[in-house]
């Protein structure tokens, strides 16, 4: 009878091009379920060859989609990596006795106390681990893909599996966080439409742009929303597409907020990491993301690891905390080539309003929780203000697109007051954008008060510590400065269009500090307006002002962490501020209760 020798295969060179695809759904089905049984080189050399057949013809794919079971057996790959890498609570409890009682200790593996995560660092010298994890997570993204592009209810399913797959195993969240990072890698470069490298033009075709696939998928998108079908792809295959990017959107916020990085977590600044350089990317108070930003690759999800290995709250929320801010800088990455278009004519009256109007759609399949996508564009960008390094690009860019994102939601916010006639502060037609404009202005705070501390650090300290060569340093600084402006720019903003929100949810103390600051800074501005070498002089005084020098501190009550600044019933000057900021932040607090609760509905 026929017998399958792994050994003589495993030997054999792979010699797959676009001639060779997979035939048969069966056979592909018990190799795919044969897999975790395969050695580990074995294990290898499959996933090897059954990605080349992915990236050779279209026809393999649609083979190995046609299974029923290839989303668990790739997950089930990827858990068995990470098992490798983390012992349960029980391993480790057995580990710390056994250890004890031969009074021996292991010096190539770090073992923590009992009851707490460990990580092997044995295993993560091994470039078996790395290969496999890394081979695993790219056919498995490869496949999501493709599904992503078809733009239909199997896309849909195809991602939802895949997020209710995480509750089979222990580190379920975190596979399905890193998975999805991938998948937003491969729409990245791939672009979302299908065959869409049979849509470039002579010209395109002898060049090759960033993010070209990407680009011209927003760009045909984009021709059939503002020509109404008749250029572009066809309405329906469109809309099909924008629908799937926003739910990518709203399960991504959704992932974020479990993770422990909603609004209401990056307000408790006890939290924050104080490190001047950060452990994973090298980064100077913050994370710093290269421009294209990839999946989580097999070295920064061991490092994050080894980095948090205890079990307390904290820790395991510090554990993903890397791998939010890549989902949040790589799905505003992705979007942005659908809001801001390059082939956008801004001349014509559609194209200036095509960004406003994409944004206030909402999607539904995840609940109503999450309000229009604007809000959860918003909610992405806060996390990305909250970690990423603040003399960085990628950070420079979250401030800007936070800045457009402002200016939509009071435009959204004026209309709102002209409909029901009604301007005050939280009123039930503004309430949830109202509290979007507080969560905005409390985070650029924070992130001035950190781009002030890196300031500092980096005039205090010779160019050495931080930075290869004198250049590299006055770069960061200029691109630091700018940020700053961007910042100050978005709460004068807030300031001035929609006062009543921070007059109603800030103590008067910290109104009436940032009233005097902006003032300080509006005066300055107008006196030195033709004077460009007084920028920065501004800018440096406006760090000094009173509001972002103080307020620092945050007032715990229960499970809910309140900044210091927040109106909740304190004297000043003799009188008692109102709770109303106070109930704000609870509202804040309880829409991402709301976003995880529906998040896991979802996943049952």
């Amino acid at each position: 009878g026929f017998h399958l020798n792994l050994e003589e295969l495993d030997e054999q060179s792979s010699k797959i091009d676009s001639r060779q695809s997979l035939q048969n759904k069966h056979g592909v089905s018990t190799v795919m379920r044969l897999l975790r049984f395969f050695t580990n080189h074995q294990k290898e050399r499959w996933l090897f060859d059954l990605l080349a057949f992915l990236l050779a013809n279209r026809k393999s794919v649609d083979i190995i989609l046609s299974c029923d079971d290839w989303q668990p057996v790739l997950f089930q790959l990827v858990a068995e990596v990470l098992d490798e890498i983390y012992d349960d609570g029980a391993a480790n409890v057995a580990t710390a006795n056994e250890n004890n009682d031969d009074g021996a200790h292991n010096g190539d593996t770090q073992h923590s106390n009992v009851g707490q995560i460990t990580v092997n660092t044995e295993t993560l010298s091994k470039p078996s681990v790395r290969t496999r994890y890394d081979l695993s997570l790219k056919l498995y993204a490869t496949l999501l893909g493709h599904c992503v592009r078809q733009g239909d209810e199997n896309a849909f399913d195809a991602v939802e599996m895949a997020a209710s797959l995480q509750r089979v195993d222990a580190n379920g969240s975190e596979i399905f966080s890193i998975l999805l990072s991938h998948l937003f890698a491969d729409l990245i470069e791939n672009g979302t439409v299908a065959s869409v490298e049979r849509t470039y033009n002579d010209v395109e075709s002898n060049s090759t742009p960033r993010n070209r696939a990407l680009k011209q998928s927003a760009r045909l998108v984009t021709q059939a929303i503002l020509s109404n079908g008749s250029s572009g792809l066809n309405m329906g295959l469109a809309v099909k597409q924008w629908r799937c990017l926003r739910h990518l959107t709203a399960l991504t916020v959704a992932v974020v907020t479990e993770n422990g990085f909603g609004i209401v977590q990056l307000f408790d600044y006890r939290n924050q990491d104080a490190a001047a350089i950060d452990g994973i990317t090298g980064g100077m108070y913050g994370i710093r993301l290269d421009n294209l930003v990839s999946g989580v690759n097999a070295f920064e999800a061991l490092a994050a690891a080894k980095l948090h290995t205890s079990s307390s709250a904290r820790h395991k929320r510090d554990r993903y905390r890397y791998v939010s801010v890549v989902l949040a800088s790589q799905v505003l990455t992705l979007l942005d080539a659908f809001i801001f278009p390059d082939n956008l004519d801004t001349s014509k009256t559609a194209s200036q309003l095509h960004g406003l109007a994409l944004v206030r759609s909402t999607e539904p399949r995840l609940g109503q929780s999450q309000g229009t996508l604007l809000a959860s564009l918003v909610r992405l960008s806060l996390v990305l203000l909250a970690y990423l390094e603040p003399s960085s690009v990628k950070f420079l860019q979250a401030c800007s697109r936070l800045r457009c994102f402002l200016h939509w939601v009071l435009e959204i916010l004026r209309e709102s007051v002209a409909l029901g006639g009604y301007s005050q502060a939280f009123h039930e037609l503004t309430a949830p954008l109202d509290r979007i404009v507080l969560a905005i202005v409390l985070q650029c705070h924070r992130a001035l008060s950190r781009c002030s501390v890196v300031l500092v650090e980096m005039e205090s300290s010779p160019w050495q510590k931080y930075f290869v060569d004198i250049e590299s340093r006055q770069k960061s600084q200029r691109r630091l400065f700018r940020a700053i402006l961007e910042l100050r720019e978005i709460v004068l903003a807030a300031y001035r269009g929609r006062v009543e929100v921070l007059r109603a949810a800030l103590s008067p103390q910290a109104y009436d500090a940032l009233s005097r600051g902006l003032e300080e800074i509006t005066s300055v501005t107008t006196a030195r307006a033709n004077d460009s070498s007084s920028k920065e002089a501004s800018l440096r005084v406006f760090l000094e002002n009173d509001w972002l020098c103080g307020f620092h501190d945050v007032d715990v009550e229960g499970n809910l962490v309140i900044p210091e600044q927040i109106a909740n019933g304190q004297i000043y000057e003799g009188q008692a501020a109102s709770t109303r900021g106070k109930k704000a932040i609870e509202d804040i607090a309880s829409e991402s209760t709301a976003i995880i609760k529906e998040y896991s509905v979802l996943l049952n």
